[in-house]
């Protein structure tokens, strides 16, 4: 006796609501068959957003596998939410992610250019024994994705290199 099981992914996509910001929320969509697809996301579930729309096209050309997906916003508050769905081509939906909320700690309006606020410290711990050095600026500017030339204003997941 023996038995087989065939598993068919109906759902290849995963999606990630990134921080608002420069005015934008972003969502990540990743496509792991990297097959082709056309369709939309939706916001759902949106407060403390005021997006200029709610639907964007969601496209994926053949052997794509990721995607930045912006939803430009007229306002935004600091404490604030969203979730989204997408749908295929025939609005079949696709992916559903459940809202997340957000809550705005620091935009970094203030850096100084070359380094982040100077009201940030960075503290090393493990053996004082050990000799070590700490540094700030060019670490922040690294995780922000940003290079010298454009080290002005919020980290943004749209800015690169």
């Amino acid at each position: 006796m023996a038995q087989e099981t065939s598993l068919l992914a109906t759902n290849p996509f995963t999606a990630t609501v990134l921080p608002a910001a420069s005015g934008a929320l972003a969502v990540r969509v990743q496509n792991f068959s990297g097959q082709p697809f056309s369709g939309v996301i939706n916001l759902t579930d949106i407060d403390g957003l005021d997006p200029e729309t709610m639907e964007q096209p969601l496209v994926f050309k053949e052997g794509e596998t990721d995607n930045l997906v912006r939803f430009n916003l007229r306002n935004q508050n600091q404490d604030y939410r969203a979730g989204f769905l997408i749908k295929d081509g025939s609005g079949r939906p696709a992916l559903h992610v459940p809202a997340s909320r957000f809550v705005v700690v620091d935009q970094f309006p203030t850096a100084p250019d070359g380094g982040p606020p100077g009201s940030y410290q960075i503290v090393a711990d493990g053996d004082p024994k050990v000799a070590s050095q700490q540094g700030s600026a060019d670490l922040f500017w690294k995780v922000c994705g940003l290079s010298s030339a454009r080290r002005r204003g919020p980290c943004a997941p749209h800015e690169t290199n």
